[in-house]
């Protein structure tokens, strides 16, 4: 029946495997060393390539994930910020679209795979999988093995239009993130997101492409760049590994800022030369995030407007909020159908830990002091039920209604 098996692997913890060996940076500099001569043979300038390194206490870890907090991190990190109208379907979009994709675990086989209608997908529908799953699968290992859990488009984060046209432009459907702790201050990392299901050699391309495009972004006050990865998540019937490298920073001399955006561009080098304005705009971002999360769409697209000015889509109303316990903490959000051809009583919470809800509410941004209330909760107590989620970055994800 299609909702036990919906409690099976909602509940169920599934290992993927972790690589940043010697042997897949020697293979990873041999892509760089093919990939200039390519360019060199055709009179083309090469692109900048930051080295890379292995990071070693990641090596062969056997990384225990839970789907649910899976599909909560890929609803959080995908759903598109500012489009209101969206938010509520895109946000509980990844349980319904993607639950079926992963593998049930069986007595002898408790590896994170796909499932036999996942690789029964047509090539686009494929590429869309492995990207949402490569984006989540790298935004909850930083969380989970880092304690980093806020994550934002790095061309909103840097206020910089034409960053955010190339992007666009280049046709790339994954976009880098910049990604952060809930502290003062605080430190920030540049994470590329990759994922693919064609094998290790389309992971080893990608994360070549990953050392080319993180190059673009270096920080004025070199203290407060805590690093860079590149993170590729390779998805299978057999197995998922995710393959994880790191590019030094170098250091770079200060510039002055100039103008109201958090970073100014040189070439296609852009960096971030006003820490205050990156974190106004992460402070903001982080409300606009919440708030529609929790389904209040009319205050986000209110908070939104104090980054960029959008265009005029109509009134959306701010939708009923309920109230959960949810792993001995109060959550305020939106309650919708999961799955209502197959159960009305079916259901999912998305819901904000109340005092961040009510400082986003207030203000429009989220202080650092409310972020840490929702960031100080490493280990939940209780332990959340095995049909809840919680993230570090304060918001839940519970579906109600599955039977036993």
């Amino acid at each position: 029946m299609p909702l036990a098996r919906l409690r099976r692997i909602l509940g169920s913890q599934l290992v993927v495997r972790v690589v940043s060996s010697d042997n897949l940076v020697e293979k990873v500099q041999e892509e760089v060393a093919a990939r200039r001569q390519q360019l060199l043979q055709k009179n083309k300038p090469a692109p900048i390539f930051k080295p890379v390194v292995r990071v070693a206490q990641f090596d062969g870890m056997a990384w225990q994930v839970r789907p649910i907090r899976l599909l909560h991190k890929i609803g959080r990190m995908t759903t598109p910020s500012g489009l209101a109208n969206m938010a509520r379907l895109s946000a509980g979009w990844a349980t319904r679209r993607y639950f079926w994709a992963i593998a049930e675990a069986s007595d002898n086989n408790q590896r994170f795979r796909l499932s036999n209608d996942a690789l029964g997908l047509d090539f686009h529908q494929k590429g869309l999988l492995s990207d949402e799953f490569g984006i989540g699968m790298a935004g909850l290992f930083m969380e989970e093995h880092l304690g980093i859990a806020e994550s934002m488009d790095i061309s909103l984060a840097l206020g910089d239009a034409l960053l955010a046209q190339q992007i666009e432009q280049s046709g790339r459907t994954q976009p880098d993130y910049i990604m952060w702790n809930g502290q003062p201050n605080p430190n920030y990392y540049l994470v590329e997101c990759k994922g693919c299901q064609s094998g290790a050699d389309a992971s080893l391309y990608q994360l070549r492409r990953g050392l080319e495009q993180l190059p673009s972004i270096t920080f004025a006050d070199p203290a407060r760049h805590a690093g860079s990865f590149v993170i590729a998540t390779n998805l299978s019937g057999a197995e998922t590994i995710l393959y994880i490298i790191d590019p030094p920073d170098e250091d770079e001399p200060s510039s002055r800022f100039r103008g109201d955006r958090a970073s100014e561009r040189t070439g296609g080098q852009l960096k971030v030369t006003d820490m205050a304005a990156l974190e106004r705009r992460s402070r903001i971002e982080k409300a606009v995030q919440i708030l529609q999360w929790a389904g209040q769409n009319h205050r986000a697209l209110a908070a939104r407007a104090q980054l960029e000015a959008l265009p005029d889509i109509g009134a959306l109303p701010d939708l009923p909020m309920e109230a959960r316990k949810i792993a001995g903490a109060e959550y305020h959000g939106q309650v919708m159908p999961l799955f209502p051809e197959l159960s009305t009583d079916l259901k999912v919470f998305l819901g904000v830990d109340q005092r961040l809800l009510a400082a986003a509410e207030r203000q429009g941004e989220i202080p650092f002091d409310a972020l840490q209330a929702g960031a100080q909760r490493p280990v939940a107590e209780p332990e959340p039920a095995a049909t809840d989620s919680v993230l570090l970055d304060g918001t839940c994800m519970s579906i109600e209604g599955l039977p036993l």
